[in-house]
C-alpha cells in the first residue's frame, strides 16, 4: 500500500495571494490565450520550492489573452493558473524564456499547448501520462473496495493482481521517460514516483545529470541528500540498529538476532496487501525457522490493540516491534520505507543482501540461501 509521495503535489501549501503588482520589466515573458473566459480574471504565477508561494500576476482579458513579464534568476518549477492548488499549469521556467500558452480555462494541466519551453513540454508530457495511469489505478481500487465490501476474496485477489501489474507497467513507463529525459528538469518530478531503494542507481544517475541545472534548487537538494543517505541501507551495507518495543513493551534489538538470516518485515494491521501476504510469510517462517532464520517484524501501526489483534488473527509467531507512530516509525524512516509491505533481508553478519522481496521472489531467495 503506497504512501503517496508525489514531490510537486506534496508541495501544495495553504498560501493565498492577497495582492501582487505586475512588474514593469523582466527577463521572462509568459503570454497566451485561455479559452472559456468571458470576463477579466487574474492569472497567477506561483513558485514551487519547499512550499508554494505567490510570485507574479497578470490580467487575462475577456478575450482570454494575457501577458506576464517576470524577473527569474534561475531555472525552477512554477505553477501558472487561477489558483495554487487547482486549475493550473505546471511549468519549468528558465531565465530569458519566452513561453506561449494556449488552453481551456477548465483544463490546463496535461492539456494546454506550450511553445518556447522544451523543459515545460517534457513536464506536461509526464503529467499527462501519469494522469491516465492514475485514472486506471483508481478504477482498479474501486474494484478492490467493492470486492472487499461484498467479502468476495477471489475478486479482491484478482483486482490486487491487476493493480500490481498496472503498477509495474507504470513504473516501466516512468523509467522509459527518464531514459529519454534524464537531463530534463521534469525528470525530478518523474523520480518522485519511483522508489529510491529499488532504483538507487537510476536516482544517482539522473540526479548527477541534473546537478549542473539544479544544484541550488531546494527540491533537488532535499532529494539528493536523501539519496546520498540511502547508501547506508543499500545492499552490501551493514543494517542500522533497530531498538524498539515488542508486544510486551520491552525493547528488542535487531542486532540480538546476529548469527541468523533475518528478514525485516515492515507491515501494518491496516495494510490489506500486508495482511494478504502474511499467510505466505507464516508458511515460509514455519519452513525455515529451524534453519537459522528469523523474522523481525516492524509494524507501522498507531493503535496498539489493532496491532496485537492482527498478530493473533494472522498467527504471527516471530519477533514483533512497533513505536506506534505510523509512517513516522523510526525504523521505517531509517530504512527509507515508502510503501508496505517492505522487506530487508540480512545475512548472519547483519549485512543487507536483498531488499523488496516478497511472494515468489522471497520464497526463491530463502530456498537459495537456506
Amino acid at each position: 500500500m503506497k504512501k503517496i509521495k508525489f514531490i510537486l503535489s506534496l508541495l501544495i501549501g495553504a498560501f493565498f495571494l492577497h495582492s501582487c503588482s505586475e512588474p514593469e520589466e523582466g527577463n521572462v515573458v509568459i503570454r497566451g490565450t485561455i479559452d472559456g473566459i468571458d470576463e477579466k480574471k487574474e492569472i497567477y504565477l506561483f513558485k514551487i520550492t519547499s512550499k508554494v508561494t505567490p510570485f507574479d500576476t497578470a490580467v487575462v482579458k475577456s478575450s482570454g489573452e494575457f501577458e506576464m513579464i517576470s524577473q527569474i534568476e534561475e531555472i525552477g518549477f512554477y505553477r501558472l493558473g487561477f489558483s495554487q492548488n487547482q486549475n493550473y499549469l505546471s511549468l519549468v521556467v528558465s531565465p530569458d524564456d519566452e513561453i506561449t500558452i494556449s488552453g481551456n480555462y477548465g483544463g490546463l494541466e496535461g492539456k494546454a499547448n506550450i511553445e518556447g519551453s522544451e523543459e515545460s513540454l517534457a513536464l506536461q508530457q509526464y503529467f499527462a501520462s501519469q494522469s491516465k495511469s492514475q485514472n486506471t489505478a483508481d478504477s482498479i481500487m474501486r474494484e478492490m473496495q467493492f470486492a472487499q465490501q461484498n467479502q468476495n476474496t477471489v475478486n479482491y485477489r484478482n483486482a490486487l493482481i491487476h493493480y500490481r501489474m498496472h503498477e509495474q507497467s507504470n513504473q516501466a513507463r516512468i523509467k522509459e521517460f527518464l531514459k529519454e529525459n534524464d537531463d530534463r528538469v521534469a525528470a525530478l518530478a518523474a523520480l518522485s514516483n519511483l522508489d529510491p531503494e529499488r532504483d538507487y542507481e537510476l536516482f544517482v544517475e539522473v540526479l548527477n545529470n541534473l546537478e549542473p541545472k539544479l544544484s541550488s534548487n531546494p527540491i533537488y537538494t532535499k532529494l539528493k541528500t536523501k539519496v546520498d543517505n540511502l547508501a547506508k541501507t543499500q545492499v552490501g551495507a551493514i543494517a542500522p540498529e533497530i531498538s524498539m518495543a515488542g508486544v510486551d513493551g520491552e525493547n528488542i534489538n535487531l542486532s540480538s538476532l546476529r548469527g541468523k538470516y533475518v528478514l525485516i518485515d515492515f507491515w501494518a494491521s491496516w495494510c490489506k496487501p500486508c495482511r494478504i501476504e502474511n499467510p505466505n510469510v507464516v508458511r515460509m517462517y514455519n519452513e525455515y525457522k529451524d534453519k537459522d532464520f528469523e523474522i523481525f517484524g516492524v509494524s507501522l501501526d498507531e493503535e496498539r490493540n489493532k496491532w496485537l489483534q492482527a498478530i493473533e488473527e494472522d498467527n504471527i509467531e516471530w519477533v514483533q516491534v512497533s513505536d506506534l507512530r505510523g509512517w513516522n516509525n523510526e525504523a521505517a524512516q531509517t530504512f527509507n520505507v515508502n510503501s508496505i509491505p517492505e522487506t530487508v533481508l540480512l545475512d548472519p553478519d547483519g549485512e543487507i543482501i536483498a531488499r523488496g522481496l516478497r511472494g515468489r521472489e522471497l520464497e526463491e531467495k530463502l530456498a537459495e540461501i537456506l
